[in-house]
């Protein structure tokens, strides 16, 4: 476990006080090399701030390991794509293709509770091929907010890891 977002910008902090001493006092090398660790400090920060910390209304709030039914409203963040979906000739109920694309969530409805505000962004996997989709849309979905899948297999490809890096923290599967 690594230092949470406070620790990175308290020693950001301290560090950057060190650099003003270092340059008052006239101390060239030292400075440099406290700037220099300043500046890995505030990436740090960064770091831990895009990877680990979720506002409390982010859709990843509702993802799930088996998945979970919800309805939101979402707006088309990136172009569609068509993936063909492998072995889907040798089962027969599964869509052939897959329609890709990244989503930013708005609204979490409910048909027992008030709608939710919420953020955040998430991978809209639509079984079958959906072209009427453009950058900007804002679409109602129905279907599973789900959390990536880890590698089954060590050293495997890891889409969870994958997606995270892109900033997509759930799935949202739907027909």
């Amino acid at each position: 476990m690594g230092l949470s977002l406070f620790n990175w910008l308290l020693l950001t902090s301290g560090l950057v006080v060190l650099v003003m001493i270092a340059i008052a006092r006239r101390w060239r090398v030292a400075s440099a090399s406290l700037l220099l660790l300043s500046c890995m400090g505030l990436g740090g920060a960064w770091h831990h701030w895009r990877w680990s910390c979720f506002a409390e209304n982010d859709v990843f709030a509702w993802a799930t390991e088996n998945g979970q039914r919800v309805r939101l409203l979402a707006k088309i963040r990136q172009y569609p794509l068509i993936a063909r979906v492998p072995d889907a000739d040798h089962t027969p109920w599964r869509a052939s293709e897959r329609t890709l694309t990244v989503v930013d969530c708005v609204e979490l409805k409910s048909e027992t509770a008030p709608s939710e505000l919420i953020c955040g962004r998430a991978r809209l996997a639509i079984d079958g091929r959906c072209e009427d989709l453009a950058i900007g849309d804002v679409v109602e979905i129905t279907g599973e907010v789900v959390r990536p899948a880890v590698p089954s297999n060590p050293g495997g490809f890891d889409a969870r890891h994958w997606l995270r890096a892109q900033g997509l923290h759930a799935i949202i599967a739907a027909e």
